[in-house]
């Protein structure tokens, strides 16, 4: 197996016993395995030989970390751990005879080896510990695979990549390995008619020159969820087969193609992006989890619960804030002060996927900073028609890898100065019931009509424009007289671009509110179609309220859904009432109380505060 032979080792049963490490605690050293792979010369038979040894964390001898995909992880053959068989996965195989030297004994932490995999509580703790871990190594090395059947293709795409860096330290002023991904993020971007693109050595954008660096950068490494904190502490170097190269070169090579325009394709270009987030993890260290779970939330985890595990961290150790109200003081926490270490989430594999979830729902709400509710919310995409079984409605699917805020509302964009439920924090009240999450807010209105806004993937303008003229007919039809203090016309414009202020600003060169509605009666002509369709790009549907009110939404709502305020949370939200408790369907962007004014009737009649169990 591995660079001598594709075919692997003799499958032989698993003979290895691990030894039992100490809990991890306060008051005694951090215990952890290192495997020392034994040189080629000392083995026989052909079979890889190691050694297993415990060591405290704070004294254990220089060791490397493997970085690689699991892949198949049923076990193909094996490997000799202190003169016992222990069974290994196929990639794991070429890995340890890619890393074997031949004449000298190399020390390394592998996690499917130093971890015994099948005791969940050793999994549990020592997982607690990988940060200090990949902090400590003296270099990550990362195993990308075999490679490309056709041995040309790895090597241009090095090739590329190299001379890529060149570029980039001549722009950056910088040599190659002082450059930082704050270096790449600055540089101004380039349309492909830049005159400078004519100075560089590098194929056009879509031509099939770039096929082997697309090849590399979709390999499966690039999408692992435990990458993003594997690289981010220390030195890393990339084998493929044989070869190998400075992964922060391959970093900076890949953020400089997707920043300046360069990716080919769609494809190569959501490629590119996942080396350009793992890069920036540590300067961004320190974020909040809802932002991480954001920017991390399309990578690929085996264990559905190290969508959160992994990215831990980066978080720092005080939390990032303490910004929500508890109904009633809790044991163990100091009245009007949350206890963070309360809501510190502790890897525990032993948990069902939705409760380390809940976990860190909890943990969003209770420690992070202004505008967690949002986001938070903002991840809650494509929910089910019936409810689910087994994940409360409140919980984010990180598990199915669609939870991206970019893809629904941006709402920490610049351009956003929304603050639907005022300045009020959250308020939460406990509840015996783990799949229940109890927040005070207010019913603002009911919803008594809901229309698409985008025919079934048809994006073309004129199509949009006739859904618009038919959407503002219909709003005439209900609204008039229309309630608000401003006019329907206005209203309507402000409603259907969701208020986004960017574009609002930007038509406003060009139209009065009137005017865009002028535009939209005249079913648009093609110069004025693409900013309609840019406003409400964000959005899938548009409904009316029982009192009048306008709003944008996605496409979960209908009728006799409620638009609640949910305090803490800057924009209002959907609810529908089932048995006595509130399913939470989405977010949503309603003309004339994005800025508090609903509250304004807290107290009388109109408008109560109560408690929202949402299930």
């Amino acid at each position: 197996m591995g660079q001598e032979s594709s075919a692997p080792m003799p499958d032989i049963q698993s003979t290895y016993r691990y030894s039992t490490l100490p809990p991890i605690s306060s008051s005694t050293p951090k215990r952890f395995r290192l495997l020392t792979i034994l040189p080629k010369c000392a083995s026989s038979e052909g079979y890889l030989k190691c050694k297993l040894q415990d060591h405290d964390l704070d004294t254990a001898p220089p060791y490397e970390t493997l970085s690689y995909v699991w892949g198949n992880a049923k076990p193909v053959g094996c490997i000799f751990i202190d003169e016992e068989s222990k069974s290994i996965s196929f990639n794991l195989g070429l890995a340890l005879v890619r890393l074997r030297h031949d004449d000298k004994e190399r020390i390394v932490w592998i996690d499917a080896l130093c971890i015994n995999q099948d005791d969940i509580v050793e999994r549990s703790q020592q997982v607690q510990l990988m940060v200090d871990i990949y902090t400590r190594c003296t270099r990550v090395v990362v195993w990308m695979g075999m490679g490309h059947t056709d041995d040309r293709v790895i090597p241009a795409a090095f090739k590329l990549i190299h001379r890529t860096a060149e570029y980039i330290s001549k722009e950056v002023g910088k040599p190659i390995e002082k450059v930082c991904s704050a270096d790449i993020t600055s540089l101004p971007t380039e349309v492909p008619t830049s005159p400078i693109r004519a100075t560089r050595d590098l194929p056009e954008p879509r031509s099939h020159l770039w096929a082997p660096a697309a090849f590399f950068f979709h390999m499966p490494w690039f999408r692992r969820m435990w990458i993003a904190q594997e690289v981010a502490f220390a030195p890393a170097i990339m084998y493929v087969g044989k070869l190998e190269i400075d992964w922060d070169v391959v970093a900076m090579a890949a953020s400089w193609w997707y920043l300046k325009g360069y990716a080919g394709s769609f494809d190569m270009a959501m490629d590119l992006r996942n080396p350009l987030t793992i890069w920036m993890g540590p300067e961004i260290r320190g974020l909040s989890l809802d932002r991480f779970l954001d920017k991390f939330g399309h990578f690929e985890a085996t264990d559905p619960r190290d969508k959160v595990y992994a990215l831990l961290g980066f978080l720092d150790d005080e939390g990032n804030g303490d910004n929500v109200a508890i109904e009633g003081q809790i044991e163990g926490e100091v009245e009007g002060k949350v206890d963070v270490e309360k809501h510190r989430i502790i890897p525990d594999y032993t948990k069902e996927v939705w409760e380390v979830y809940s976990d860190a729902v909890h943990h969003i709400i209770h420690t992070e900073s202004e505008g967690n509710l949002t986001q938070l919310f903002a991840m809650i995409r494509d929910v089910p028609t019936e409810p689910d079984p087994i994940f409360p409605s409140w919980i984010p699917r990180w598990d199915l890898g669609h939870c991206i805020t970019g893809q629904s509302l941006n709402i920490f964009e610049p351009q956003y100065e929304w603050l639907a439920s005022g300045d009020k924090p959250p308020e939460i009240l406990p509840n015996p019931d783990p799949k229940i999450l109890c927040l005070k807010g207010v019913q603002v209105a009911r919803i008594q009509e809901v229309f698409p806004l985008h025919e079934a993937e048809d994006e073309d303008s004129d199509v949009q424009a006739m859904l618009l003229q038919s959407l503002w007919s219909r709003a005439q039809e209900l609204l008039t007289p229309y309630p608000g203090p401003e006019s329907l016309e206005e209203a309507f414009v402000k409603a259907i671009t969701g208020v986004r202020k960017r574009d609002v600003s930007a038509a406003a060169t060009q139209y009065t509110p009137s005017e865009l509605v002028d535009v939209i009666d005249e079913v648009c002509s093609p110069e004025d179609s693409p900013f309609l369709i840019d406003g409400i790009r964000w959005f899938t549907s548009f409904f009316i309220t029982e009192d009048g009110k306008m709003g944008v939404g996605c496409k979960r709502m209908q009728k006799d859904d409620t638009v609640c305020l949910l305090y803490g949370g800057r924009l209002p939200v959907v609810l529908r009432s089932i048995d006595g408790q509130w399913r939470f369907l989405e977010q949503c962007v309603v003309p004339g109380i994005m800025h508090g004014e609903a509250l304004m009737g807290l107290g009388e009649a109109r408008l109560e505060e109560e408690w929202f169990e949402l299930r």
